[in-house]
């Protein structure tokens, strides 16, 4: 098929949206199966003040995608799987024993993991732009338990999850808006992603 020679294989771009805020994103065109399967990985991090909490994160996200049709581009749905590594710094943390009382701060960690379930559509061929919306699966403390301790005090604190966009207790919201270039390669390390040109 003469189209299959024109498949712009390789897709490097920016994405904006939730929770990734920002980042980056790419995916390959697979030169089998009539060109319908694509690896992709994304990635971001930021940073969310507010108020008396901050919290900072980076997003990972890989998988497969399924294009509709056979030109890696169109209609596509997606499964993946994503880590969401988050800090949050409590900054106004109370703290108090017989002798004296003050305020500290913590940081406080938290992994989340989760299966990513989406839909969406590619237009444009050289230069695209990209929409998807879907749902992480997961589960999704709404409480933090953490140990602090300032000035030789020793406290045990919980406290409620900072809000992240798109972010409840039983998973992740994802919905995103992308744009960047596709393009050809005639030789690359691995035999998939090579390009008939």
């Amino acid at each position: 098929d003469s189209d299959s020679l024109k498949i712009k294989r390789i897709s490097i771009g920016i994405k904006l949206g939730i929770p990734n805020i920002a980042g980056g994103s790419s995916e390959i065109v697979l030169p089998i199966l009539n060109n319908h399967f694509t690896p992709y990985i994304d990635y971001s991090s930021s940073n969310l003040p507010s108020g008396d909490t901050e919290t900072s994160f980076s997003f990972i996200e890989y998988g497969i995608k399924y294009y509709f049709g056979e030109k890696g581009y169109g209609l596509f749905a997606s499964l993946g799987q994503s880590k969401l590594d988050a800090n949050f710094i409590f900054k106004e943390l109370f703290f108090s024993d017989n002798t004296m009382s003050n305020l500290g701060s913590a940081k406080v960690p938290l992994e989340l993991k989760t299966t990513n379930l989406k839909l969406g559509v590619k237009t444009g061929d050289t230069f695209f732009f990209r929409f998807e919306i879907g749902y992480g699966i997961g589960d999704i403390p709404g409480e933090l338990k953490f140990n602090a301790n300032a000035n030789g005090i020793n406290k045990s604190f919980t406290e409620e999850r900072p809000a992240i966009p798109g972010l409840s207790s039983g998973g992740i919201l994802l919905a995103n808006f992308g744009f960047g270039f596709a393009f050809c390669v005639d030789y690359i390390w691995f035999w998939f992603w090579f390009c008939f040109l």
